[in-house]
């Protein structure tokens, strides 16, 4: 919840909040699908390790594509903007 308290604009911090609140609903169902099958199969033919390189090699990709948004400069930079237009008229 964090997560979307910082990182969404003032006006859509409650929806965030709610999209967030549900995911982990969803999350939590997703989360025991995995885990049965990931059981099934480690547990017949052992392959724990080539389903952990996986996990690891999705886990770098999603890290190195997450860029934070700063909603505090484009707050400034939108208020910079609308004086120098005021100067302009």
């Amino acid at each position: 919840m964090e997560f979307f308290a910082t990182q969404t604009p003032d006006g859509l911090k409650s929806l965030g909040i709610g999209l967030s609140t549900s995911s982990s609903a969803m999350d939590s169902y997703i989360c025991s699908i995995i885990l049965t099958t990931v059981m099934a199969i480690t547990s017949t033919n052992g392959e724990a390790a080539a389903l952990t390189a996986i996990n690891l090699v999705l886990f770098v990709i999603c890290a190195k594509r997450y860029s934070p948004t700063s909603f505090k400069n484009r707050a400034e930079n939108m208020e910079m903007g609308t004086q120098e237009q005021a100067n302009e008229a």
